[in-house]
């Protein structure tokens, strides 16, 4: 099992680790905590509050506990070594310099309330103190208002930036820095939809957003109005066409099912007067391959009224969002089994406390010790995998099942009563009896599990209802041991209470022919 175990963790690391841009998992509890402090003393400016204390500046940045760094993140910091740029936050965020560091503690102030992902588009420093333009993308790995597991994804963004800025100033420079990007860039005409849209509001329209649900032959005619005037070499890759004529030619192609209601909310956008914007959409490239992208659309300087000219930059971010959806799997399952772990188990449970119809099931494997004793770690983890996938098959719906740790798993039941949680513990009863009977012919070792139900009182929160689920299985296991006078473990002085009816049952699955 440990090496199984060191496996896991060494293909868990290799993934953060070779991700294609830079990661940091950092620790923010602590700088979240400070803040609340904050507001509970009425601070409202916080700016103006860190200027009349300058001192906190470097003592909020001192708060964040950078756990882990990729290569990457190394690599474009020009650090020595991982630990040296974990101990360099405040000069990664801000040279040391306090008014930058104050603007970037501003960003994490405004967090928007309930949500887990933030974007935004700053100013970083190498450690040789090179300015590095970035888009920076955080993501709480836990429940939105716990920062104690912040994934922070930075993408250097310095070429596109300084290409933008010297676009607007500098003509065939400018022109060969657009063909040439790294980034794809797309230059359009949308003075049509600036004209529609004018239209609209001199015949009083004051609600886009009704006026396209209600019109949507006019959201086809604005889209179909917009005027491509050019795309670079970095789109042509982007897309896997062979020429500006074949993608010019084959829009439709590269369009998803999704792009209208992205351009939706586009006009949205432009119609209250947000001339810069970001998105993310799914596009596909003419080999049919899909393409996570991040769009960047802005109107540019000296265009405002007319929108004839407008810039858009598209950044494939399909390797970064599997990376972020690999790390968010692995901090939520159990690596062995690919439940759930106890922490995402938690964080369920936490949803459903208001939730009146909740049944929860504890199930815990029998002689697991012994099993790992007299023929190996293997086949414990064997019976551990076996287990899983039988709990994988009877869950529907909303059920959850999670591996809590060692041989203990949970299942939660959402809107099941105390008779639904009976007819699904004689199912999965029913399921593991079927297992062994499959695996005898193979010679593999047979499950013997104890398994006890409850369903939430009126008023019980749910940690008690699992108490109770835990308590019936451990008269099982109880009863168990008993039947093979072999009571290795403590019986304890509480008897489980089977006053009333919404008490689930405890059910020992056992074989005669389990030696162990």
């Amino acid at each position: 099992m440990s090496e199984l175990i060191n496996t896991t963790a060494l293909n868990d690391t290799a993934l953060f680790d070779m991700a294609p841009v830079s990661m940091w998992l950092e620790d923010a509890s602590a700088l979240k905590h400070l803040m609340d402090e904050w507001r509970e003393l009425g601070v409202v400016h916080l700016g103006d509050f860190l200027r009349s204390s300058p001192e906190l500046v470097a003592q909020a940045w001192q708060s964040v506990v950078v756990k882990r760094v990729n290569r990457r993140a190394v690599t474009v910091s020009r650090a020595t070594s991982a630990e040296v740029l974990r101990a360099s936050l405040f000069e990664v965020v801000c040279n040391r310099n306090i008014d930058r560091g104050i603007a970037a503690l501003e960003k994490f102030w405004r967090w928007p309330e309930g949500e887990r992902d933030v974007q935004v588009q700053s100013v970083n420093f190498r450690l040789d103190g090179e300015r590095m333009d970035v888009h920076i993308h955080l993501t709480l790995l836990g429940e939105p208002h716990d920062w104690s597991q912040m994934l922070v994804v930075i993408d250097d963004i310095s070429e596109l930036a300084e290409a933008q800025r010297k676009l607007s100033t500098s003509g065939r420079y400018a022109r060969d820095l657009f063909e040439h990007s790294p980034v794809s860039l797309w230059v359009q005409d949308m003075s049509d939809v600036r004209m529609a849209m004018d239209a609209l509001r001199a015949q009083g329209v004051s609600d886009l957003k009704t006026y396209m649900k209600e019109n949507v032959a006019w959201v086809q005619r604005a889209m179909l109005s917009i005027r491509l005037i050019d795309v670079n070499q970095a789109t042509l890759r982007l897309f896997q066409a062979e020429s500006k004529q074949q993608l010019l030619a084959g829009l439709d192609m590269v369009l998803t099912a999704e792009e209208q209601s992205r351009f939706e909310t586009e006009l949205l956008l432009l119609w209250n007067g947000q001339l810069g914007l970001e998105q993310e959409c799914l596009k596909h490239t003419f080999k049919g391959e899909p393409r996570c992208i991040q769009i960047q659309l802005a109107v540019m300087a000296g265009h405002e009224h007319q929108w004839d000219r407008v810039l858009l930059s598209m950044t494939d971010i399909t390797a970064q969002k599997s990376a972020q959806a690999q790390l968010m799997h692995l901090s939520r399952h159990d690596s062995l089994t690919q439940l759930a772990n106890r922490a995402w188990f938690s964080e369920v449970l936490h949803q459903l406390r208001d939730e009146p119809v909740v049944s929860l099931v504890a199930v815990d494997l029998n002689g697991l010790k012994e099993l790992n004793d007299v023929h190996g770690h293997a086949a414990g983890d064997a019976n551990l995998q076996r287990m899983a996938k039988i709990l994988r098959i009877t869950l529907q719906g909303d059920m959850l099942a999670a591996r809590l740790g060692g041989d203990e798993f949970a299942v939660i039941l959402p809107k099941t009563d105390p008779a639904g949680c009976r007819r699904w513990i004689e199912k999965l009863v029913t399921a593991i009896e079927q297992s062994n009977e499959r695996e005898q012919t193979s010679g593999a070792l047979r499950l013997s599990v104890s398994v006890g139900g409850a369903s939430r009182r009126s008023g019980e929160a749910l940690t008690a209802t699992l108490a109770r689920a835990d308590n019936r299985m451990y008269q099982a296991k109880r009863q168990y041991y008993d039947s093979l006078d072999l009571d290795r473990r403590s019986r304890g002085d509480a008897a489980p209470d089977f006053s009333d009816s919404t008490v689930g049952f405890l059910v020992t699955v056992n074989s005669p022919n389990n030696k162990v």
